[in-house]
């Protein structure tokens, strides 16, 4: 028999209660939200982010704990909107910047008032990654841009990987 659920929070009890998958109080505003009328199965594929080897779903936290290791700076923002979805350790460190969620890209990693006028998301695919160099006046460095559009929580973002070529001549 198939257990019915009044609201999204005893959904959210169930799943924690059972260990099903790590749910966080942040994600019921999402999901109530777009109406979901069971959390459940709308939650694995909302949240996960393919699958491994072994057929387990892999999650985003648990890709930005991967991510949170790497030297690059890695961010994913909105396509539309330029708004931070993501910072890895590494650029937040860099930056100063830790609570970035809802800024926008421009603002916060490039110290501009205006979206770039060259900004190469609208070029961006999910087939390849593009690649250009870029110069940071706020932070003062130079840097190797690799950008391309991935699945982020329900919708297409924009993923960067910036590698800083700054040299000590520069």
């Amino acid at each position: 028999m198939k257990k019915t659920y009044k609201s999204v929070d005893e959904q959210i009890e169930y799943l924690k209660d059972n260990k099903k998958i790590i749910v966080k109080n942040e994600h019921k505003q999402i999901f109530e939200e777009r109406s979901y009328s069971s959390l459940i199965n709308p939650y694995k594929e909302f949240f996960s982010n393919g699958r491994d080897e072994k057929g387990n779903h892999i999650y985003i936290n648990e890709i930005a704990s991967l991510l949170d290791k790497m030297e690059e700076i890695i961010y994913v923002s909105d396509v539309d909107t330029n708004e931070l979805y993501y910072i890895n350790k590494t650029g937040r460190k860099l930056t100063g910047i830790y609570d970035y969620k809802g800024q926008k890209c421009f603002r916060t990693l490039l110290g501009r008032d205006q979206p770039c006028r060259d900004c190469i998301k609208r070029k961006l695919s999910q087939d390849s990654f593009i690649t250009w160099k870029r110069s940071n006046d706020l932070l003062k460095k130079n840097f190797i841009v690799k950008g391309k559009l991935i699945p982020w929580m329900g919708k297409m973002a924009c993923l960067e990987i910036v590698t800083d070529i700054t040299s000590d001549n520069d």
